[in-house]
């Protein structure tokens, strides 16, 4: 059974570094799950110390995730259309059969919301860069804390 769960801990690692990009999954949320997961096997390669630290950390991670578009978008002077925008971009970039269409499709769709709110080009591009950036700088702390935890456990089970 041990194996079982170790497996399917893994597989919910993987997920959860996938859906930090993919903006349809909760990535860092289903990573702690797997590691959750490990501590009802014999080898408990994640300690309870551990557990509620990551669990405190994910917490803390998605309010950040949901707080740093919006003030990435409102520093460049971004409306909630461009952030809307931005969100549909990414959503439809995940069908568009480019590399980094979900980027490619974020930005752009921040450039279209900020121009229907009656915005020059070069203001448009100024607020979509910032939730570009602000999205990519949420999409690299998810993945990264993700990759942390995949490596924790890989660690905790070579030991």
């Amino acid at each position: 059974m041990d194996i079982v769960l170790i497996i399917l801990a893994f597989v919910f690692l993987v997920i959860g570094i996938i859906g930090s990009v993919l903006p349809a999954l909760p990535g860092p949320p289903l990573a702690f799950v797997g590691l959750f997961i490990t501590y009802y096997t014999t080898y408990q390669p994640i300690s309870v110390g551990w557990l509620i630290v990551y669990g405190l950390l994910v917490t803390a991670l998605v309010l950040v995730d949901l707080w740093l578009p919006a003030l990435a978008t409102k520093f460049t002077g971004g409306s909630s259309k461009g952030a809307t925008g931005a969100n549909i971009g990414m959503l439809l970039g995940i069908f568009i059969p480019i590399p980094l269409g979900i980027f490619v499709g974020a930005f752009l769709g921040s450039f279209i919301g900020e121009l229907q709110t009656g915005k020059t080009n070069r203001q448009a591009f100024t607020a979509a860069l910032g939730v570009f950036i602000g999205l990519i700088g949420g999409i690299l702390l998810k993945v990264l804390f993700c990759l942390v935890m995949l490596i924790h456990l890989t660690i905790g089970l070579l030991l």
